[in-house]
């Protein structure tokens, strides 16, 4: 009697839950279904160009059933099934017909306009479709967006400047990508810009920048140390170090020394004097030639003075 054989090995098996079957079944549609399970089948990633080749669909296909999974995907394990360069096109009349038949959307094409100052052109229109569209956002979030954006192209460009629907379908991506797609998220995620934003400033301070934006260069070191969890008392004796060293304010330097302590999980002053080698301080740094204790204490006191004045 010949032996019966699994089809495939158990380890291999795709399961789905039924509550996510019973909301795939409430899409009704076939290729989403399809696509979400070949998704299942590669782990969770996803490639909108294999896809379109592997299940035989067209690409604009691929992203409508794309989109459709979105609201499916549990918090967490969201994927940007969309390439941001490529958003559907929207006719004309498609635009117009959701303003007839969405009174959301129709609300927000006027709240929209009435925060901007002026009326919407069509290819404007067509952008804050494709944001409530194509990325799925409600409406309550893109007015969010809105004002959050105004905020941020009047801090960049002056007071009073309105920022174009480009400049916020570009943050609008970036929140996708993020997975800010409701209210909550939103909130949390301008609150922890607006705290970086506020330690930002305190470091510049520190560091003496007075009168000028910073550089690209130096934004992206300023945020690396605050994404690290550094409090302001260790990057400033980072500081002292730097200039004591140097003579001046070297990033490369100071990014060293707050790397070094990052992978020995030193973030305060407390853990730094405590892990940092306090043993024998004195012994190695003459030795080395590094800077003692009071040397350190003597430059701060110097710097004290500077800022002062």
């Amino acid at each position: 009697m010949e032996e019966k054989r699994d089809f495939a090995p158990a380890d291999s098996t795709l399961l789905i839950s039924r509550s996510e079957a019973d909301a795939l079944i409430g899409l009704k549609d076939a290729k989403a279904a399809l696509l979400y399970i070949y998704m299942l089948r590669n782990e969770g990633k996803f490639d909108r160009e294999a896809a379109a080749r592997d299940l035989a669909m067209p690409l604009g296909e691929v992203d409508k059933a794309a989109c459709a999974l979105m609201s499916l995907l549990a918090p967490g394990k969201k994927t940007m099934l969309f390439k941001p360069d490529a958003p559907p096109e929207y006719t004309a009349e498609e635009i117009s017909a959701s303003i007839r038949e969405k009174a959301d959307f129709a609300g927000l094409v006027q709240e929209t306009q009435r925060r901007l100052g002026k009326m919407l052109s069509g290819t404007e229109l067509s952008i804050l479709f494709g944001i409530y569209d194509y990325l799925g956002m409600p409406s309550e979030l893109i007015l969010l967006l809105i004002t959050h954006c105004k905020e941020e192209y009047s801090r960049r460009y002056g007071e009073g400047r309105s920022p174009t629907l480009r400049f916020i379908e570009k943050e609008a991506y970036a929140w996708a990508r993020m997975e800010i797609l409701t209210q909550e998220r939103a909130e949390e995620h301008l609150r922890r810009r607006a705290e970086s934003r506020r330690k930002t400033e305190e470091i510049k301070r520190l560091l003496q920048i007075k009168n000028r934006e910073l550089s690209p260069s130096e934004r992206k070191y300023i945020s690396s140390w605050i994404e690290m969890g550094f409090c302001i008392e260790a990057i400033e004796l980072a500081y002292d170090r730097t200039v004591i060293k140097t003579g001046g304010l070297n990033w490369a330097y100071m990014n060293s020394i707050l790397k070094s302590w990052h992978s020995k999980g030193l973030h305060t002053i407390s853990e730094i004097e405590k892990g940092d080698s306090p043993a024998g301080t004195r012994r190695q740094d003459k030795s080395s030639g590094a800077p003692t204790r009071e040397e350190y204490e003597r430059m701060k006191r110097y710097l004290e003075k500077i800022k002062q004045e």
